[in-house]
């Protein structure tokens, strides 16, 4: 009787074959596993250089945001001192109100008019400048029949004599002021 595998019919042979095949596969294995290693340590330095970027961009990021912060800061303080210097500044101006526009007016002899209703020593010395304000026409692109009138005196405390008697003026009107219609609004 013969040994399963080394019959006549060729099994030997074959499993000799594939014997052989598996050898030399074993062989190239460690030429695999090399170019493996290096592909695995190349992925390893380059993962490595990333991370310290990741890192790098990180702390530059965190810089540059305490700066942000820093200088949202500044900003604050120096628009908050800016509308204090605006508000200081105006604390001499008086706006006048409901007056027409008209050609060729002169708004400094306007606006003494007016002041001169409310404190009748006030003269263009007590004044520094007088002009209007605001845009000449409206959202819709019409001229506007009014805008208010600035002045600027040369001291607060003509200013301040001003709002005190003002208080003390009976209404007058536009008429009162020389023009044709009093109701002008």
């Amino acid at each position: 009787m013969s040994q399963a595998g080394y019959g006549p019919d060729g099994n030997q042979n074959k499993t000799l074959e594939e014997i052989k095949f598996s050898i030399e596969n074993l062989q190239s294995l460690p030429k695999e596993v090399g170019d493996f290693l290096k592909s695995v340590q190349f992925m390893s330095s380059n993962f490595e250089k990333l991370r310290m970027d990741v890192l790098e961009i990180k702390r530059e990021n965190q810089y540059l945001r305490n700066g942000n912060i820093t200088l949202t800061k500044r900003m604050d303080f120096l628009q908050r001192q800016l509308e204090d210097l605006d508000q200081y500044g105006r604390r001499q101006n008086f706006e006048i109100h409901g007056l027409p526009i008209s050609d060729n007016e002169n708004t400094e002899k306007l606006a003494l008019k007016v002041l001169q209703k409310i404190d009748e020593n006030i003269s263009l010395s007590d004044r520094d400048v007088a002009h209007r304000i605001g845009r000449q026409k409206d959202d819709k692109g019409k001229i506007k029949k009014t805008r208010p009138i600035i002045v600027r005196f040369t001291t607060r405390k003509v200013r301040n004599k001003i709002y005190k008697n003002k208080k003390n003026v009976c209404s007058f009107t536009t008429k009162d002021l020389g023009f044709e219609t009093a109701n002008y609004t």
